[in-house]
């Protein structure tokens, strides 16, 4: 069902035709918690992401307008989380009022961080938002498993691959090992032939044979620098349910996917790729834009 293939390591470190940098800029890192949620998880990604990363933490909690004295004793309990939970970074607690998903919005708009942590009870359209209109990526956290290793989780199909790029340095940053991934869904019986023209059939499990070839052949060539590696092609109909399966197998502990901005129609049509995993990983999840980079 799946190809897997260790990687050996190389003197090459970045992929010559990646324009990614091959490390992540040293910024802020930006947390978001809702006064309704229980903030310990986000909080301890944020602040060991940040550690890893030699950033500042900058919390954002949100009150509501009319706040009770329960929130008061909230905001003291994501103070005493901050100072004590994880290890010790630079953090600063932001107090606003309202909505989290405007405030936060602004918020991260203005600091423009490495990346956006949110808890796993925002919703999966907000985490899309931050990804859409900011072009920042966004870590939807959940329960850490300790020695977890990354999966990045590609369609193969950008010329910088991002997704691919972004999950390397993130495995660098926390030293962990890193799975490169790509499912090639089976093709039907007999399709279009793009050397003779698509008015021309071919047996559909040819063209597939050589489709997962060359696209084993890019993870590989990426993964060739990192000694701990491993690139993992599947031949599944559902990506999602594929993806999900490498999670559980490999006890993963994050996954990185890519984010690319869908039309109206599409969106109401029903959820991609993404917004199925988010809600379905039962790990933290980190969504890439792969979209062109903002000038």
């Amino acid at each position: 069902m799946q190809t897997t293939t260790p990687i050996e390591p190389s003197r090459s470190q970045d992929h010559p035709w990646a324009p990614y940098a091959s490390e992540l800029p040293v910024s802020v890192v930006v947390l978001l918690l809702d006064h309704r949620a229980g903030g310990a998880v986000p909080i301890l990604r944020a602040k060991r992401l940040s550690n890893a990363l030699g950033a500042t933490l900058h919390a954002v909690l949100s009150l509501p307008d009319d706040a009770t004295r329960f929130d008061t004793a909230h905001v003291a309990y994501v103070r005493r989380l901050l100072q004590h939970m994880g290890p010790p970074c630079d953090h600063e607690l932001e107090i606003v009022r309202g909505s989290l998903e405007v405030a936060g919005l602004d918020v991260a708009r203005e600091l423009d961080p490495v990346v956006v942590v949110l808890d796993a009870s925002a919703s999966t359209g907000f985490a899309c938002r931050i990804v859409d209109e900011l072009g920042l990526p966004a870590l939807v956290a959940r329960d850490p498993r300790t020695g977890g290793e990354l999966i990045a989780a590609s369609d193969l199909g950008h010329t910088g691959l991002p997704v691919l790029s972004t999950a390397r340095n993130y495995a660098r940053a926390l030293d962990r090992p890193v799975t490169y991934f790509h499912n090639v869904r089976p093709m039907p019986p007999f399709v279009g032939d793009p050397s003779t023209g698509l008015d021309t059939l071919a047996p559909g499990a040819v063209m597939e044979d050589e489709v997962v070839s060359i696209r084993m052949s890019r993870l590989r060539r990426f993964a060739g620098g990192e000694p701990d590696s491993k690139a993992i092609l599947a031949r599944e109909n559902s990506t999602v349910e594929a993806i999900l399966e490498l999670v559980r197998d490999r006890g993963a502990d994050l996954i990185v996917v890519g984010r690319d901005e869908r039309s109206w129609l599409s969106r109401f049509l029903g959820r991609g790729v993404t917004e199925r995993v988010i809600e379905e990983s039962p790990r933290s999840v980190l969504v890439v834009p792969t979209e062109p980079e903002r000038c």
